[in-house]
């Protein structure tokens, strides 16, 4: 099998939401999941995915790959400064830096009495 025809089959899950590692090595971890999650809530607070396609064209060559996985992820300007850093904790890089799901429920940002009435 060709480079080609392997990177397809390895290839799984959609672009927008895939952490780095997962885009670039396939590593398919529980890191995912987090980055995803912050992915997700950026959409929902902005309407527009955290991270942008580069180009016009599909994300399929190496070049492509790496533009696209060196971005940083948008994170709305407009959001507190509890919110920034929950969301600075999902997109960590270094998927032994980002924090996990048990870790991120425990954020000041979700936790009630750090609300804002």
């Amino acid at each position: 099998m060709h480079y080609g025809d392997s990177f397809r089959f390895r290839f799984r899950g959609t672009p927008l939401y895939m952490s780095p590692e997962s885009f670039l090595f396939g590593e398919i971890e529980s890191g995912l999941d987090i980055w995803s999650l912050g992915c997700v809530a950026v959409e929902m607070f902005t309407g527009m995915p955290a991270m942008r396609p580069v180009g016009d064209g599909p994300i399929i060559n190496l070049e492509s790959k790496c533009a696209f996985v060196m971005q940083q992820p948008n994170i709305p300007q407009f959001m507190s400064d509890l919110g920034k850093d929950f969301l600075r904790k999902c997109f960590a890089r270094n998927p032994k830096e980002r924090w996990t799901a048990e870790m991120l429920l425990n954020h000041p940002y979700l936790l009630p009495e750090m609300a804002v009435m």
